[in-house]
């Protein structure tokens, strides 16, 4: 399986905490998603869907997608997303 984990930036402001996130936060999440993906594997899905997660900070949050199969496999922000193209 071949997955992209990415980073959404802009658009998405949480109540809680405002800002933006920086070029150097958004990558240092995306490597953490990485390796925490790469330890849990599948079963670490359903953290990248959780709206008040590790995942989502600032205006960004982390994604994930499939990109053999080319389907949404975790969105915090957009639930309606995963299982399509």
């Amino acid at each position: 399986m071949a997955v992209l984990v990415a980073c959404g930036i802009g658009g998405v402001v949480m109540a809680a905490e405002t800002g933006t996130a920086t070029a150097e936060e958004a990558i240092s999440k995306v490597r953490a998603a990485a390796s925490f993906l790469h330890s849990k594997g599948t079963s670490g899905y359903a953290e990248f869907n959780n709206r008040d997660g590790n995942w989502v900070w600032k205006d960004s949050y982390v994604f994930v997608y499939d990109c053999r199969q080319d389907r949404m496999i975790a969105h915090p922000m957009r639930p309606d997303l995963v299982g399509k193209p």
